[in-house]
């Protein structure tokens, strides 16, 4: 195989794998939720809501809203919800 050939698959492998996309994980923190996204998107994660100990955060591009307890993630989510449905469904997740 020509080493350009050579060359042309490694780097399409390259970007490829690059482009996997923000996999944001249960129980990380929010820094290295911050971290990963800056990262993977080449943007700054977005708070969208702060009340008490939970913390809302996007990803531009992304538009997954990730839910933050104590500075854990708690749960991931396609759409925001009422602040009441957060409460419980995160304190359901604690029990």
């Amino acid at each position: 195989m020509p080493v350009y050939t050579r060359a042309c698959l490694l780097l399409i492998c390259a970007v490829l794998s690059g482009c996997a996309g923000f996999q944001p994980r249960i129980g990380m923190s929010v820094s290295q939720y911050k971290s990963e996204c800056r990262a993977t998107n080449w943007t700054n994660a977005k708070l969208v809501r702060a009340e008490g100990d939970v913390e809302v955060y996007y990803c531009d591009n992304v538009y997954i809203y990730s839910y933050f307890k104590n500075g854990r993630l708690v749960r991931v989510d396609q759409g925001r919800l009422p602040k009441q449905e957060i409460e419980l469904n995160i304190n359901k997740q604690k029990e």
